[in-house]
């Protein structure tokens, strides 16, 4: 109760005390604030407002005290350091005041609401007719056991307290039939039986011990509170019968004593009062969870995908397929159209990783695709994992896939007709260390350009002809990693290098040249693409990180590169400079930046500006 109490309140500090007009005795606590106050802590009777909720018998519900709370006549709360204060009178059956219900928190508070209000008011009510039971002297009286389990029933401070509770909850007897339920539990109840009573039973619950194992039923909530346990906050999972699941925590309470309104069996069988409790925080971790990973996947350069196994579906695609494989999501809805795509050679050994993975292994693999926008041929790196439910079995499989045709490297792509020269060439690239792929003709090139790993063309015009130059246009218009370096006789026509270096060349050079002057243009060309790929690849990752901000942290971002202070940019944007310099911590480990220079320098790299007011 104590704990609805906080999470309610969202106070940390929650109490049953009785109160005299000489002492404050705490009966009960629940302290995740760290006051220091536990059960059996005795102040004086003014060190609290509990005494002015005793003296006039009405609550007191204070949102903010304020620094100076000698005006309140809250003579210890500047040593308790407490801001907002709740405190309801407990008032036993006869009007007798026991004492009070209260909570305390170190914060300003909204408490002055009626669903807070109305909260304390059945938790002080139910807890005087509890202790009145308590003090009362059993009533022998016989009945049937239908009558007794009934009379809980038409105890109404209990029916109205579970049918009030801002959680699910209800009164179950001990053959787990439910007693009463408010609208929060009974549309996940089966045929209002209690949770886990019927395992295989829609809906299914499934609760879970702290180190994750399968709790058996008999160590559920309800069954432990029949053995007299009190059992909080077992973690358990709910699966509804449209499939649809969530989790929830749930909380057991025996309920002992005899009244005329309220008897077990006898004394023997007592009745269970759950709640049930979704967790908020956690589905709320998730929600952002799934934002980031949202942002972050339509940002990244390499195609994310997950797929169910019992459908084959493809469940999701991110935009970066268009890019890689050149058609949008939609063209690939199942795991047979994306293995259509994949070369007929490679098929199936991919298929054959899949079967590992469904058996629970991660595997990295390399195929060829043939891109059904145009045909052409790329070749994909790629991570397949599975994904496992919390039953422990595989049913989904998630994939990452980058294309290493991307990827730079020292290779050479040599295009010369006359087969001698070829020969010549070669061998001196060879012994340079150069990996070489040889071409007799500029068109075979072309064909497969799409398809080559990044590296330097070295173009022999003196055989191929001018025409060839159109080799080299089409590579740079499909700004593709291969820079084309041409050499060739100019026959006296000076002009000749300059229409060469316009059609898409990097350099030129005239034949006869010397050795080492072609392999310094080949190592200056490939010095280039390296830079050229490297700055590619830190925007890449320099978006994938804005991307992943929270939009509150990427303008506290903005206002930085506009060169505001922590308290400029608060004031901009309503914040306190100490929330600033909290999300300017998280946007520095966003960044992977160990100083302000180094976060402007990613920030420009992915194009983010500075916020025009600061």
């Amino acid at each position: 109760m104590l704990e609805i109490v906080c999470r309610s309140t969202g106070l940390g500090f929650a109490a049953v005390a009785q109160v005299t007009d000489e002492t404050w005795l705490a009966c009960q606590v629940r302290d995740d604030a760290g006051f220091g106050l536990q059960a059996d802590t005795v102040l004086r009777a003014d060190a609290m407002p509990c005494w002015e909720v005793r003296r006039h018998r009405r609550p007191v519900v204070i949102d903010d005290a304020g620094p100076d709370t000698e005006m309140l006549g809250l003579s210890s709360s500047g040593s308790l350091g407490f801001r907002s204060y709740m405190s309801f009178p407990i008032t036993m059956p006869d009007g007798e005041i026991f004492g009070t219900l209260c909570a305390i928190g170190r914060e300003p508070a909204a408490l002055d609401r009626p669903e807070i209000t109305g909260l304390f008011q059945q938790f002080s009510e139910l807890i005087g007719h509890l202790l009145d039971a308590q003090r009362q002297p059993p009533v022998p009286r016989p009945r049937l056991e239908e009558a007794e389990f009934a009379s809980w029933e038409r105890n109404e401070p209990l029916r109205a307290l579970i049918e009030h509770l801002p959680v699910g909850a209800g009164l179950f007897g001990s053959d787990g039939q439910a007693l009463v339920a408010n609208a929060i539990l009974q549309p996940l109840l089966s045929q209002g039986r209690v949770p886990g009573a019927d395992p295989d039973a829609a809906p299914h619950w499934t609760g879970y011990a702290g180190d994750g194992t399968v709790l058996d039923p008999r160590d559920h909530p309800f069954a432990r509170a029949l053995r007299g346990d009190r059992v909080p906050r077992t973690r358990f999972h709910h699966r509804g019968d449209d499939g649809t699941g969530r989790w929830t925590r749930i909380s057991g309470v025996p309920l002992r004593g005899t009244t005329d309104n309220a008897r077990t069996r006898n004394g023997k069988e007592p009745a269970v009062l759950l709640f049930v409790e979704e967790e908020r925080e956690a589905e709320e971790t998730r929600r952002a969870s799934d934002e980031r990973f949202r942002r972050f996947a339509e940002h990244s350069t390499n195609v994310l995908w997950l797929a169910d196994l019992e459908s084959r579906r493809l469940t999701y695609l991110n935009h970066a397929l268009r890019r890689v494989w050149g058609v949008a999501p939609e063209r690939l809805p199942s795991l047979e159209s994306w293995l259509e795509t994949i070369h007929s050679d490679d098929r199936d050994s991919v298929e054959r990783t899949l079967e590992r993975v469904w058996d629970g292994e991660a595997v990295v693999q390399e195929y060829r695709i043939l891109r059904p926008s145009d045909g052409a041929v790329r070749r994909i790196r790629e991570t397949v994992f599975p994904i496992a439910r919390e039953d422990g079995r595989v049913r989904q499989l998630g994939g990452i896939a980058e294309d290493v045709a991307g990827h730079t490297g020292a290779r050479i792509y040599l295009v010369d007709e006359d087969a001698a020269a070829r020969r010549a060439l070669l061998g001196l690239l060879q012994r340079a260390g150069y990996e070489v792929q040889v071409f007799a003709k500029a068109a075979a090139l072309a064909e497969v350009a799409s398809a080559l790993q990044p590296g330097c063309v070295i173009l022999d015009i003196e055989t191929a002809g001018p025409e060839s130059l159109t080799v080299a246009k089409a590579l740079r218009a499909g700004r593709l990693a291969l820079p084309v370096l041409v050499i060739g006789r100019s026959q006296g026509d000076v002009g000749f290098g300059v229409r060469a270096m316009k059609a898409g060349a990097v350099d030129y050079l005239e034949k006869p040249c010397e050795p080492a002057v072609l392999l310094t243009a080949v190592s200056t060309a490939l010095a280039e693409l390296r830079t050229d790929t490297e700055r590619s690849h830190a925007h890449d990752d320099a978006k994938l990180r804005i991307a992943a901000l929270s939009p509150r942290e990427r303008e506290v971002l903005e206002g930085l590169l506009a060169g505001g202070t922590n308290k400029s940019i608060g004031r901009a944007l309503g914040l306190s400079p100490r929330t600033v310099e909290i999300h300017r911590a998280r946007v520095m480990e966003a960044l992977g930046a160990r100083t302000l220079p180094e976060a402007v320098l990613t920030a420009a790299r992915a194009g983010v500006q500075p916020t025009e007011s600061q």
